[in-house]
Parts: C-alpha cells; sequence; structure tokens
C-alpha cells in the first residue's frame, strides 16, 4: 500500500514539474526558433523514436516482467546482466544503421544523427530495474533532472546564437546520457547491482521480447508516423503548426503512465493468482479517475484551444485548433484504453496486444499516406484518432470476452452534473467574451466543487485504490 502510494506520488510531481518545464520550453523554443526549425526537430525525435524501439527490442518491458517473477535475488542480478548484454549488442547495431541511413539513404533527415550516442549506450539505460523493485521515484528524478538541463541548454544556445536544430537535439540528448550514468552508479549502491556482461541466450530473448518491441513501433505509427510523412509531402512550418498541437496532447498522454504503471506489477501477479475481482474493481475506480480528470481537459481544449495555442506557442500556431481539438479527443481515448491495454499486456497476452496495435497501425499508414498530402494536418488528426478507435474496440473485447476481465462502475452517474455545468459554465464566458484563463479557472473551480457536493470521491477509493488485497 505504502509503496503504490510513494510511486504514485514521485510519478505524479516528477512529471507535472518537468511537463511544466518541458511547455516553458516548446513555448520559448517556437517563438526563438521559428517554426521551420521546430518541425525539423521533431521530424528528428520522431524518427529517433523508432531507431529507440528497434534498440530496445522490447527487452525492458520483458526484463520487468520476468523480473516481477523472479523469486530470488540471484535470479534477478541474471535477469539484468542479461537484459544489459543483449540490449548493448542491439544498440550499437541500430547506432550503424541510423548512421547508414543519415548519410547514404538520398533526402534522408540527417540531423537524425545526433541521436547515435544514445542509441550505442542504450544498455546502460536501467531505469526499467528500479521500476521492477517497484521504486519510481528514480524514473521521476529522471524527468525533472533531464527537464532543468534541457532547458538550460537551450538557453544557453540562444544565448549564443546557436539557433539551429542541431543544438535542440544536442540539448535533448545530453541530459538523458548523464542521467543514465548517474543511474547505474545509484543502481550499484542500493540494490547492488553492476554492470556486466553474460552470454545470455540471445534468441530467446528476442523472440520474447519481439512482441513488446513491435506493439511499441506499431503503437508509435498511430502517435508520430503522420510527422514523418509529413516531413515529406508538406511544409516544415505545417509541421511546427501539428507538432505544437501534438507538444500538449503527448504531456496528457505520457502522463496516463503515472495512472496506470504503479498498478502494472500488482495486476501481473493477481492475474498470475486468478485474482480477478481486485482487478476488476481497481480498474473500475480508474476509470471514474480517468472521467473525471481527463475528460475536463479534452472539454476545455476543444472549446478554448486556439486560444490556448496562442498563449504558449504564439499567433501563427492558432492555424492548428481544429486538429488539436480532434487530438485531445484521442488523448482521452487513450487513457481509457489504456485500461485494458495495461491489463491485456498483465494477463500476458503480448501476443494479442501487438495483433491488435498492428491492425491499427496499417490502417494509420495506409490512410495518413492518402490523405495527408490534400488535407493536410487535420487528417492526420482523424487518422489518429480513429486508429486509438480500433486499439480500444479490440482490446475491450479480448479482455472483456477472452480474459474474463469485467471492469466495475464507480460513481459514473454522479459525475454527469458536474460535467454538464463545466460545459454550460465554458460556453457562456465564452459567448460573453470573457477573458478565456478566467473563463477556464472559475469552470474548473464550479466543476470542482460539484464533484465535492455529488460525492464522486471519497475517503474509500483512496483506501481502495491503494489496497493490494480485498480484505485490507
Amino acid at each position: 500500500m505504502r509503496k503504490i502510494i510513494n510511486n504514485f506520488l514521485y510519478s505524479l510531481s516528477g512529471n507535472i514539474f518537468s511537463k511544466i518545464l518541458s511547455f516553458l520550453v516548446v513555448a520559448f523554443i517556437t517563438r526563438t526558433f521559428g517554426s521551420e526549425i521546430f518541425g525539423q526537430y521533431n521530424i528528428a525525435t520522431a524518427e529517433y523514436s523508432y531507431f529507440s524501439m528497434f534498440a530496445l527490442f522490447g527487452l525492458d518491458a520483458y526484463g520487468l516482467f520476468l523480473m516481477a517473477k523472479a523469486d530470488t535475488h540471484e535470479r534477478k542480478i541474471e535477469i539484468f546482466k542479461d537484459i544489459f548484454s543483449v540490449k548493448t549488442i542491439i544498440g550499437i547495431l541500430v547506432a550503424v544503421i541510423l548512421v547508414i541511413y543519415a548519410f547514404l539513404i538520398p533526402n534522408s533527415h540527417k540531423f537524425t544523427v545526433v541521436f547515435v550516442g544514445v542509441l550505442a549506450f542504450q544498455g546502460v539505460d536501467c531505469l526499467w530495474v528500479f521500476n521492477s523493485f517497484q521504486d519510481m521515484k528514480v524514473s521521476a528524478y529522471k524527468g525533472v533532472v533531464t527537464a532543468i538541463g534541457y532547458a538550460g541548454l537551450v538557453l544557453v544556445f540562444y544565448l549564443l546564437n546557436l539557433k539551429h536544430v542541431i543544438f535542440l537535439l544536442l540539448a535533448y540528448t545530453l541530459p538523458i546520457l548523464l542521467y543514465n550514468l548517474y543511474a547505474v552508479a545509484r543502481l550499484k549502491k542500493q540494490y547492488k547491482l553492476v554492470l556486466g556482461f553474460s552470454k545470455p541466450h540471445i534468441f530467446s530473448y528476442l523472440k520474447n521480447g519481439f512482441p513488446y518491441m513491435a506493439s511499441g513501433i506499431f503503437a508509435g505509427i498511430n502517435m508520430n508516423i503522420d510527422i514523418i510523412i509529413m516531413g515529406y509531402t508538406i511544409s516544415a512550418s505545417e509541421i511546427g503548426y501539428y507538432s505544437a498541437d501534438y507538444k500538449i496532447v503527448s504531456e496528457f498522454v505520457t502522463l496516463s503512465g503515472v495512472l496506470f504503471v504503479p498498478f502494472y506489477l500488482v495486476f501481473i501477479e493477481k492475474f498470475n493468482k486468478g485474482e480477478y475481482e481486485y482487478v476488476n474493481r481497481i480498474t473500475g475506480y480508474l476509470k471514474t479517475v480517468i472521467i473525471c480528470g481527463m475528460l475536463p481537459c479534452t472539454i476545455v481544449g476543444i472549446i478554448y484551444g486556439g486560444e490556448i495555442l496562442q498563449l504558449l506557442f504564439g499567433k501563427e500556431y492558432v492555424q492548428g485548433r481544429t486538429a488539436l481539438a480532434i487530438l485531445m479527443i484521442y488523448a482521452f481515448l487513450v487513457y481509457y484504453r489504456e485500461i485494458y491495454g495495461y491489463t491485456l499486456t498483465a494477463a500476458g497476452k503480448q501476443f494479442i496486444y501487438m495483433r491488435i496495435v498492428a491492425l491499427s497501425a496499417s490502417f494509420n499508414i495506409i490512410t495518413n499516406l492518402i490523405l495527408i498530402p490534400h488535407y493536410g494536418i487535420n487528417a492526420a488528426a482523424v487518422t489518429t484518432l480513429i486508429s486509438e478507435c480500433i486499439n480500444f474496440c479490440c482490446m475491450r473485447y479480448v479482455m472483456v470476452k477472452k480474459v474474463g476481465l469485467k471492469v466495475k462502475n464507480y460513481r459514473l452517474i454522479r459525475t454527469v452534473i458536474p460535467l454538464v455545468a463545466l460545459v454550460v459554465c465554458l460556453l457562456l464566458a465564452r459567448n460573453m467574451k470573457i477573458y478565456f484563463i478566467v473563463a477556464i479557472a472559475v469552470a474548473l473551480l464550479v466543476y470542482a466543487i460539484l464533484l465535492v457536493l455529488c460525492k464522486v470521491f471519497e475517503k474509500e477509493i483512496i483506501k481502495n485504490i491503494t489496497s493490494r488485497n480485498l480484505n485490507e
């Protein structure tokens, strides 16, 4: 119980701080470096995400799964060394491929080559080990430290008048490399785990890591393949507008891990023991939390998306307001879908998860290739939303019909009045031309008061969510 609470608080506070700072940095970049450089930066990071997934090969997720089942510290040491060895080999191979891609492939985006160092030293990224011990404060610290480092380097490069995409990418990568080295030292001190090469059954690890890797790639396709396709079909400035939209949305999406990751290892344990009632009950509580927390954000983004974009990134970026409204609906659906996504992998159904995201990713690629050249960023947003609908429907079907998950409802009816009041307040304020920040603040205050008055959440839910056993 204490671990779940601590992990949640560490993840929440670390993510909130890093997200706020990241927003400020992006707002600074869009105004000082320009939409074209910002677009090039996002193309490079999108391409890197795929090289990174191949370098990881799903081994962090598979290692986490093995650690949850390991019954001795000696076995955990063995798993750690095996994963490090395989990740190092694959990381170096992928780094070489990236160099070949950047310098030998015609019309490639050569700026992605900046990530070679991160890929080559992929093995030293050992945050998954801390997570396996349900010690997530190190991951939370990484978000904070790398965000501060990134902000500091961006400011330094700006003051030195080094306004080039390469320097933005260096500001992104250097803090990550340095923090990974710190995490290795801490792992040795805290858990007596030392980096070392072993002779793992490499093909066995690759075989078992493959569904995690493939699922990550297909999920990545649903999230950012549109930016890569745009890089060859529309202007860098338009990509900058879409990237600004996605910056807002991706911050919400990554926060979903704060809600689900602390429960993931517990879900694995409960599924192994056949204790489905615990999972049914906790996912029911999480569903209510998602509706009460994420749905208001989506509503605000739809109604005041243009004003938010202008405030954060500048008037030029208001051109992305329609795409932002669509992507905010997508973000809410991601949270709801993760109820079934996390439980699907926790139940050991990684290959089924992989097939589902492969289906949605295939749809995403085909429709983006057809529609983006004609309809631009709005088509990309619609395609992303439909792809997520495919994921949600398929994962829910498998978990309900094949696995037997029955997500309980927890006071959902009581959320209707606060949500309706939120929408009414926002629309009235917009019609009355009240400054949007004031309107959002007042509407959210009314919403929060009504949540309390309707007794949507009480102390009971906190106790039940953090309880590992039904009788606690």
